[in-house]
């Protein structure tokens, strides 16, 4: 018996095919037939030739065929490219986009979505438009300089056949603000939380943290001439409204070696400047000669970009950028002579400043103590307040009562004083573990408020004091029985003072709650003072840099309630 296929498509993954029966004659074989005659049976078995023998009416044939070329290729439309990435576009650029047809028939395009396609312009489409069997349409795409940063637009074709098909265009806009600083005026980092403190009579509060990441900006002064001044007016009145990648100008590193073009990484220091993956930063040389990069990856050393650099640096820096719009609406030069001006720049991110907390530091009954000591090059000022209620009728003396036992020791001006990028970056990792106004912390009180009359013994818990006050008016007030003592050497020991006694000279005996680990002589003992819980009385933190990576910020602190028991 022999069963005939007809020419069979079997499409993938599954398909069932039916397999035709014939019936079988009985007869002898006779041998070739003549064309157009049918074809008799004959000499087979009488078993296997009976005329009322049949099989079943078919059966089925499962299994699955192989993937093919043609499959991947054929039977679906194409946009070529599908995925355009313009980098960091400088100026308008043109693309041609080609719809192919891959079907074995005419296909038209319907209709053409747009999504995030501000500033990207589709044209040479004729909607609807028929495309030929195996043919292309051509259009253009225009990647304009108008709009957002960021690029992510994408356009949905939708055909008569098939599956919609999707183009995606990624990249960003980017106009670097290359003109730098005036390193003689003042340059300043801002970082700006939101804290709402609600304050009750009895001076307990209440703070709510409203912001969790700060917003970052930054100002500096400039003064500039000749092609520079240029440069900049054009930027101001060309782009003025819109993005800038900024350079952080003073967390610049110079470049170890010169920059070919086409290279894909620099060598230069990276510790502490902020360099980070996927971050932009800024090739620079001068304010006519820089490039933006995308950092791919840091390494000690070195830093590797996403694509290689378009033109060769045989000096200059390698700048962490951001990106950032004027805070000004208005930008004004003040023109000095005709061709020399000054002028006063501000600059806000687009993102907000996301930097890592501080680690654990010092603590002090489970909060931490400030770590940052005043620059005494600069004057600071101390009060101390007390919250009063007053009743006056007007007729008699006026009545006034505390509302509460404590005073409130405020610090309003306290200049810390930066010696290196890593300590202005630590700062700023503080103040984020601190969450700006929300969190309490202790400070010291660095001016000479007691003074140590005699050595500390190792295995004591014991301080001699000179006769100060201090154990007839303050030693058992709350926000006073905390103090730190600093010895020559530079180590700082922080305590509470449990009790006192007035000894026969005349000082004071104070009792610790710590047991001193060594012996410290009297003439090792720099200084005692109080030990006061604050939080910040500010949410905007301006850190004034200078070009030797040097910085300065000015604190205001406050004293808040502690209900810790002196007993």
């Amino acid at each position: 018996m022999a069963n005939v296929f007809d020419a069979v498509h079997m499409p993938s993954p599954l398909h069932a095919v039916t397999v035709p029966n014939f019936p079988i004659a009985s007869g002898t074989a006779t041998g070739l037939f003549a064309p157009g005659e049918e074809p008799s049976l004959t000499g087979i078995p009488e078993a296997r030739a009976r005329e009322d023998q049949t099989f079943p009416e078919g059966r089925e044939i499962g299994g699955a065929g192989s993937h093919s070329y043609s499959e991947d290729f054929y039977y679906r439309m194409h946009i070529l490219p599908s995925l355009i990435d313009v980098g960091n576009l400088t100026e308008k650029a043109t693309y041609t986009i080609e719809v192919f047809n891959a079907f074995l028939e005419t296909v038209s395009i319907t209709e053409i979505g747009s999504f995030d396609a501000e500033g990207l312009m589709l044209s040479g489409f004729d909607l609807p438009e028929a495309v030929l069997a195996l043919t292309s349409v051509f259009g253009e795409l225009l990647v304009a300089m108008d709009g957002p940063p960021r690029i992510d637009g994408r356009f949905v074709f939708e055909f008569t056949e098939g599956e919609p098909v999707t183009l995606r265009v990624t990249g960003s806009r980017i106009v670097t603000f290359s003109v730098p600083p005036d390193w003689s005026r003042k340059v300043v980092e801002r970082l700006s939380y939101w804290t709402d403190v609600l304050e009750a009579r009895d001076g307990t509060e209440q703070r709510i943290r409203m912001r969790r990441l700060p917003r970052w900006s930054m100002e500096y002064g400039i003064l500039e001439s000749g092609e520079t001044l240029n440069l900049l007016d054009s930027m101001l009145a060309g782009w003025g409204a819109r993005t800038f990648l900024v350079p952080v100008w003073w967390m610049k590193s110079a470049l170890d070696r010169p920059l070919l073009a086409g290279e894909v990484s620099a060598e230069c220091h990276t510790e502490g400047r902020g360099f980070a993956p996927g971050s932009p930063a800024v090739v620079w040389q001068d304010a006519h000669r820089c490039e933006a990069v995308e950092v791919l990856s840091v390494s000690p050393g070195s830093v590797t970009f996403a694509n290689p650099v378009g033109q060769e640096f045989e000096e200059g820096y390698l700048i962490p950028a951001k990106m950032c719009r004027m805070t000004q609406t208005e930008s004004s030069l003040g023109l000095l002579t005709s061709s020399l001006a000054e002028a006063t720049l501000a600059f806000e991110a687009e993102e907000p400043e996301d930097t890592p907390p501080a680690g654990d530091g010092d603590m002090l009954e489970g909060k931490d103590v400030f770590p940052f000591r005043h620059d005494w090059t600069s004057q600071r000022k101390r009060s101390v307040s007390w919250s009063l209620n007053m009743y006056d009728s007007g007729t008699g003396l006026p009545v006034r009562t505390p509302r509460r036992n404590w005073p409130t020791d405020s610090l309003e001006a306290r200049d810390v004083l930066f010696g290196t990028i890593a300590e202005a970056n630590a700062f700023k990792a503080w103040v984020a573990r601190a969450g700006a106004r929300a969190g309490s912390f202790w400070a010291l009180i660095e001016e000479e408020q007691l003074l140590p009359s005699r050595g500390i013994e190792a295995g004591t818990t014991l301080i001699y004091v000179k006769n100060a006050a201090y154990g007839l008016l303050v030693s058992e007030t709350a926000c006073r029985n905390r103090l730190f003592l600093r010895t020559a050497d530079g180590e700082r020991l922080v305590f509470r003072v449990t009790s006192y006694m007035e000894t026969e000279g005349g000082d004071f005996l104070l009792f610790t709650d710590r047991t001193w680990p060594r012996s410290v002589p009297v003439g090792q003992i720099s200084r005692i003072g109080f030990v006061v819980l604050c939080r910040l009385d500010q949410d905007d933190f301006e850190i004034e840099r200078r070009q030797d990576l040097l910085g300065r910020t000015s604190l205001s602190l406050r004293g808040v309630q502690n209900w810790v028991s002196t007993t």
